[in-house]
């Protein structure tokens, strides 16, 4: 590998593998939560979690990319880490399938998304990563959150956090 190297944690949704910057991750949360549902939030706002006394508002990723709902497995977890609202540094929770494995990432691993010609915005896509035979979709969170998840929850966030 040649050039910096970037650990990513890789994650699971059905059977497609994406993998996020570590340095934006703060925890991951095993294990079943209750989830409180929102009301005024986007469809892929899947509640709020009382995590140790702080209100964290949690995405569900397969919702925010249209797929079908799976089961629910002890692998399900919360990955929590640090986005960019437009009131500042969020602490999001976002709901995966199962949690895969670091990977370090060299500049030679990955490659920008090719053009689609007319396929949907993939804004939120930073590359795609060539790494253990097989391909792992690059996300960019804040992009990711900045396509109407957060509208409206930020303010519903300031809402509870006041009360």
């Amino acid at each position: 590998m040649n050039g910096n190297v970037v650990k990513h944690l890789g994650f699971k949704l059905g059977e497609e593998h994406y993998a996020v910057p570590i340095l934006t991750v703060r925890e991951i949360i095993w294990g079943v939560l209750d989830i409180t549902p929102l009301p005024r939030t986007a469809r892929s706002i899947k509640g709020v979690i009382n995590l140790r006394g702080k209100i964290v508002p949690v995405l569900d990723l397969r919702a925010k990319f249209g797929l079908p709902q799976g089961p629910a497995s002890r692998e399900n977890c919360i990955i929590t880490l640090m986005a960019d609202g437009d009131a500042g540094p969020l602490l999001m929770g976002v709901h995966v399938d199962s949690v895969t494995e670091v990977l370090a990432l060299g500049a030679d691993d990955s490659s920008p998304l090719p053009d689609l010609h007319g396929g949907g915005d993939l804004g939120f896509v930073r590359g795609l990563a060539k790494a253990k035979g097989r391909v792992t979709i690059l996300l960019d969170m804040d992009k990711l959150l900045a396509e109407g998840d957060l509208e409206g929850l930020e303010n519903v966030m300031k809402e509870l956090s006041a009360a």
